[in-house]
């Protein structure tokens, strides 16, 4: 049956509430919704109940019945570049139809339709989510307001809220201010709650749909307010959640006076919160980049949290590494934070290898979060010698980006220069400058730095490596930055336009000039460094890109490929074979050192056999250069293999040159890499 929703009640008797007999796969690239889960049946989307308590939404697929989809495949699939993509058309195709937004009223059996959206690529993932604030009530227990995609030809996405009538099915557009306001949370229908910058100091305001002052609640220590908000409409106060430079928090919003902020007292991060129907009780998870997740209870009358359990109180016992917060200014002028994790043992006098991780604004105060850093385990490389970087973007850029995928259009005529700098540029600069920081001040290796990063950060890595010499080796997860995504979809065919002016094949030659300056394929042969890319189906085709154009530079290059993976991986073996994978892959190109285990040796192989390629003159690297079918094979893939007993002879065979380091870790052999004897490597500009 999939996930339904059931009815615990306080003798622990479970009933059934709606059980939905169109029951979809999620949770993978196969399946009808991409995901952030592990890969599962849904009959039940997301849902939410009124403030009252006295109704639900839900959200639930609307698909087609075996003989139709049969019907469809027989009559052949249109493909409509707008609403689909290349994996999407492949899975599960003529399945589904759309998403629904229903109303359940338990008292009555009633179950009411409400809203639907049919199926899009670009949006199916995030309809009708209450996590995401796509959909939730309003504090009437009536209405429910929610946001689906609008796509102009020439335009990217933007999400239009729209208001409905949970008795009758009445909606109405609901007007949202401009895109001057950030962080925008709807109180009432044409009224919202936003911080705004003022030169004394940040402002709670509550405005309208013109953007006018309605109430002013006075100064407050947070950025942004997320849409998360608690507390009916007879609540004596309402909870907003609330953003902070590096966690989420909470406040109280009376209906006079200042807002307090609900703090546990250590500006901790508070995430996955609910309170009672009258707002006064609350629980949430509670955590630090030291502080393995927990769960906290918080009362708004006092605004007291105390800790009610702590499932992961075991990891307490691990020696914690040493995490300290910092801030960069890129040579643009523009301020980053983020934080930087020391190797254990860490003494200033010593140089150190550099990794630096990224995905846009995710490094924050959370414990080992795979949102930032996917499948690179920074406090392993950090156990392993090197200093580690995690890095955010540029707030300015992040701003700039998100409004520019939303108005694609206007973006194009505003200039690929300015397009560019938003999209790469200033990132590449934000990443050189944690990196030159290292090096000044903490005793990081400039010879020794490399990158990593997944989605965004995929992006930016590959930015970097081709922008910048200042790294040596990069890893990228489940994306890439590819020319190829021009016939792909017509979101990244109008967001190339924006970036290059138009079609990789055009004659234009200010275009052509533009891809050679700016794409990464196009500068293959400027790459600071060797780039392994760990993909999924979804990220497979613009990998290919990249590589192909690697390979045809000599530039060592990778890809392994996890086909049933999701955009952030779940299965426990794939996790631990990725990561692996990245520390094997930094160790060796920026380290020089292998893993003896012999399960490894083809592995080892194959990256000698890239690094002859790489160390050739231009004209014999042909001769030497691997298959990119032989490298993506999952056959590639290390097993699991139960670490080596100390003392065990793990040695790598005498042909492949491997020697003892006296400073390298236990289960790491330094000198394996391939010394070319008549033609030295290439110069770094």
């Amino acid at each position: 049956q999939g996930v339904q929703l059931y009815r615990v009640a306080d003798s622990g008797e479970i009933r059934p509430l709606v059980l939905n007999a169109s029951v979809g796969l999620v949770g993978t690239w196969q399946g009808l919704r991409a995901g952030l889960d592990s890969p599962h049946y849904a009959g039940v989307l997301s849902y939410e109940w009124s403030p009252d308590g006295t109704k639900l939404w839900y959200a639930t697929f609307r698909v087609n019945s075996p003989e139709q989809q049969q019907r469809e495949r027989n009559a052949g699939i249109v493909y409509r570049d707008r609403t689909m993509t290349p994996v999407s058309a492949l899975a599960n195709p003529g399945l589904l139809q759309g998403t629904e937004l229903r109303v359940f009223i338990p008292e009555t059996g009633s179950d009411r339709l409400v809203a639907y959206a049919p199926t899009n690529a670009g949006s199916d993932l995030c309809l009708f989510v209450r996590k995401w604030g796509t959909a939730r009530w309003e504090r009437n227990s009536r209405d429910i307001r929610y946001f689906l995609p609008e796509t102009a030809d020439d335009a990217g996405e933007v999400l239009k809220g729209w208001v409905v009538n949970a008795l009758d099915s009445s909606a109405a557009p609901v007007p949202t201010p401009s895109d001057e306001f950030e962080g925008l949370l709807e109180l009432d229908r044409g009224q919202y709650l936003t911080v705004r910058e003022q030169p004394s100091a940040r402002r709670l305001l509550k405005i309208d749909a013109r953007g006018e002052v309605v109430s002013d609640y006075g100064p407050v220590s947070f950025r942004a307010v997320t849409g998360e908000m608690w507390g009916n409409s007879s609540a004596v106060r309402t909870v907003i959640g609330t953003r902070y430079a590096d966690h989420d928090g909470l406040a109280a919003l009376p209906d006079a006076g200042h807002v307090p902020d609900l703090d546990p007292g250590h500006s901790e991060h508070l995430s996955n919160c609910d309170f009672t129907p009258d707002a006064r009780l609350g629980i949430c998870t509670r955590e630090d980049v030291d502080i393995a997740p927990g769960i906290g209870a918080v009362t708004t009358d006092d605004g007291q949290f105390r800790t009610i359990a702590r499932p992961n109180a075991a990891l307490d016992r691990i020696a914690q590494l040493t995490t300290v917060a910092a801030d960069w200014v890129n040579r643009y002028g523009h301020r980053s934070d983020g934080y930087v994790t020391y190797p254990r043992g860490y003494v200033r006098d010593r140089r150190y290898p550099i990794v630096v991780v990224t995905h846009g604004n995710d490094a924050r105060k959370q414990f080992a979060s795979d949102a930032f850093q996917w499948e690179f385990p920074l406090q392993v490389l950090a156990e392993l010698g090197y200093l580690v970087l995690s890095v955010n973007e540029a707030r300015e850029s992040r701003v700039e980006r998100a409004l520019l995928q939303e108005r694609l259009g206007s973006a194009e005529q505003s200039g690929t220069q300015k397009v560019q700098f938003q999209i790469g540029l200033d990132a590449v600069a934000t990443m050189e400058a944690a990196v030159q920081f290292a090096v000044d001040t903490l005793g990081g290796d400039p010879e020794r730095a490399g990158i990593a990063g997944y989605s965004r950060g995929a992006e930016v890595v590959a930015y970097s490596l081709s922008q910048s010499k200042v790294f040596r080796a990069g890893v990228t997860g489940d994306g890439a930055v590819a020319a190829s995504g021009y016939w792909m979809s017509g979101l990244t065919r109008s967001l190339l336009h924006a970036i290059y002016g138009g079609s990789p094949f055009s004659a234009d030659l200010e275009v052509q000039k533009s891809y050679r300056a700016f794409a990464p394929s196009f500068r293959a042969s400027e790459f600071s460094g060797p780039l392994l890319q760990l993909v999924t189906v979804a990220s497979l085709h613009p990998a290919l890109e990249i590589d192909a154009h690697l390979q045809e530079a000599s530039i060592p290059a990778e890809i392994v490929l996890f086909p049933e993976e999701s955009h952030v991986f779940w299965h426990p073996q794939r996790r631990v074979a990725a990561m692996r994978r990245t520390i094997d892959w930094l160790n060796y190109w920026l380290l020089g050192e292998c893993d003896p285990d012999q399960a490894k040796h083809v592995q080892y192989e194959r990256w000698r056999m890239l690094e002859r390629g790489r160390s050739r003159p231009a004209g014999a690297a042909a001769e030497t250069k691997p298959q990119v079918g032989a490298m993506m094979t999952s056959t590639f893939l290390p097993r699991l293999q139960q670490q080596s007993r100390p003392g065990t002879d793990r040695r790598a065979r005498p042909e492949t040159s491997v020697r003892a380091s006296g400073t390298a870790a236990a289960h790491r052999v330094a000198g394996c890499r391939f010394e070319p004897e008549s033609h030295p490597p290439a110069t770094r500009q």
